[in-house]
């Protein structure tokens, strides 16, 4: 079942496999649901319902260490959108469903109500069983993309972060995630979801709102660069976010291209490349 179907919470859904998320709330002891995150090092996300008053706790760990140091998730941006995410989490702040996409992308707010993180679960991307949109089927496992398979997005998005070198092309930093609904009755973690978790990052606009001429060259030769050795298959206007930073002292206005949305990218054949800047 998809995080944001509310019915799921109560009742694990006769379709469902057994690594589907599955709620503890029918069975559990405990006087409310709980959230907990195993992140590794790649980048998923999810959410789950807003239609309940209980109060949500969450811990995110590495193994079991406790810590939340940038030498567990292996980048600061990471960590401390994980510390923030859990902040959150323990003090009620539920994810948020999108309004816009395909899958299931849902928006993991701080202790201050403010968004951290992205998480998209693998088993809510477009064609998958648990699309929170209706868009849950899909010929012989294929993606949305030529090349691509259901439930490959989140190791895809990581795969992205990783090799942007250096942060060459700022793709936002990300990790795997697995987010769990606490402990189930007679004992036991949840099986929770495996997703992308990526940092949040704030923009002024996306690239489709504006027109590429306000584009500095620079700043399209890097996503260029990136989407030619990922063979993206899913490089529109609406996945990259423009920042503006003023006026720079060289001349020009600072603005920046920060690329999103790489679940298609690294596909497995080449029939359905896209790139849009090809126009620009």
């Amino acid at each position: 079942h998809s995080w944001n179907d509310a019915a799921a919470w109560h009742q694990k859904p006769a379709a469902a496999a057994e690594g589907s998320w599955v709620s503890s709330a029918s069975g559990a002891s405990g006087t409310g649901e709980s959230i907990r995150g195993r992140p590794s090092n790649a980048r998923f996300g999810g959410a789950y319902d807003d239609s309940e008053s209980s109060r949500y706790s969450s811990g995110f760990s590495h193994g079991s260490a406790s810590s939340s140091s940038s030498d567990h998730y292996g980048s600061p941006e990471v960590a401390r959108s994980f510390d923030l995410a859990r902040r959150g989490l323990a003090m009620g702040n539920r994810p948020q469903l999108a309004r816009g996409g395909t899958g299931g992308a849902y928006f993991l707010r701080d202790g201050d109500g403010e968004t951290c993180a992205v998480f998209k679960p693998a088993d809510e991307e477009p064609n998958a069983r648990n699309n929170p949109r209706g868009r849950n089927v899909s010929v012989a496992g294929e993606g949305l993309r030529k090349g691509t398979r259901v439930g490959e997005g989140a190791s895809r998005e990581v795969a992205a972060y990783l090799l942007d070198h250096d942060g060459f092309a700022a793709v936002p930093a990300t990790s795997l995630a697995n987010l769990c609904d606490g402990k189930r009755a007679g004992g036991g973690e949840g099986e929770g979801k495996l997703g992308s978790l990526q940092a949040f990052v704030r923009a002024d606009a996306e690239a489709e709102e504006l027109g590429p001429g306000t584009f500095p060259t620079r700043e399209v030769h890097k996503i260029t660069q990136l989407d030619i050795r990922l063979a993206n298959t899913d490089r529109n206007a609406g996945n990259i976010l423009v920042q503006k930073r003023g006026v720079l002292r060289e001349g020009g206005t600072g603005v920046v291209l920060v690329p999103i949305d790489h679940g298609y990218a690294l596909p497995h054949t080449l029939e359905d490349v896209c790139f849009e800047w090809e126009f620009w």
